[in-house]
């Protein structure tokens, strides 16, 4: 009994100690759970620990095939191909008649002005590429 009471009377004489003690210790431990997490997951992110085999690749090269089959058939590039081109086209001079508004928008800071220029081209360029590709992707779909 005068263990527990001994016991009793250091944990009140020196409390805070006991809890900065308690709170060391459960932070160490919730780094400990994060570091057995990170672990864990690390095994998963990019299948690193599994030996890339060629029937992995044939089997995802014969289901991407699948699915950009399903994609051509539901498009019905032959049926639609000229409302195709004429979105297409539409669209292109959306985009070029979006830059054309913001290229003569008048600014007093040609420094500013140059700049925002530099932004659109940046912004525009890509969406001009992706429509003429897009195109291009229809012409051949539709002389398969």
């Amino acid at each position: 009994m005068k263990l527990v009471d001994d016991g009793i009377v250091y944990l009140k004489d020196n409390k805070y100690g006991v809890i900065v003690a308690l709170a060391i210790l459960y932070t160490l431990y919730e780094f400990y759970k994060i570091g057995v997490k990170a672990n864990e997951s690390r095994g998963i992110e990019g299948y690193e620990n599994e030996k890339l085999r060629p029937a992995n690749i044939d089997e995802a090269i014969k289901s991407l095939k699948k699915t950009n089959t399903g994609i051509k058939d539901a498009l019905h590039c032959d049926k639609y191909k000229s409302q195709y081109e004429d979105y297409l086209i539409e669209l292109y001079d959306y985009v070029n008649l979006s830059a054309l508004g913001e290229c003569v928008k008048p600014d007093t800071k040609i420094k500013d002005k140059m700049k925002n220029l530099e932004l659109i081209e940046k912004r525009y360029a890509p969406l001009k590429e992706l429509v003429n590709e897009s195109m291009k992707t229809l012409q051949n779909e539709v002389k398969k």
